[in-house]
């Protein structure tokens, strides 16, 4: 399970649809991060997260 508060901005996320994407803020409420991509800024629920691919916090 991905625990949502320490996903840090500049994270890169891959998301349900395949694609991969940089997390831009976290809400830090658990459920929401918001993510830039090629597409735009968007945000994206935990539920749709399916991998942390780099994570530079730690």
């Amino acid at each position: 399970m991905i625990n949502l508060y320490e996903i840090k901005p500049g994270d890169l996320l891959v998301i349900k649809n395949g694609r991969q994407v940089e997390c831009s803020e976290n809400m830090n409420d658990g459920q929401w991060i918001e993510v830039i991509s090629s597409e735009g800024n968007e945000l994206i629920h935990s539920q749709d997260i399916l991998e942390v691919l780099n994570d530079k916090a730690r």
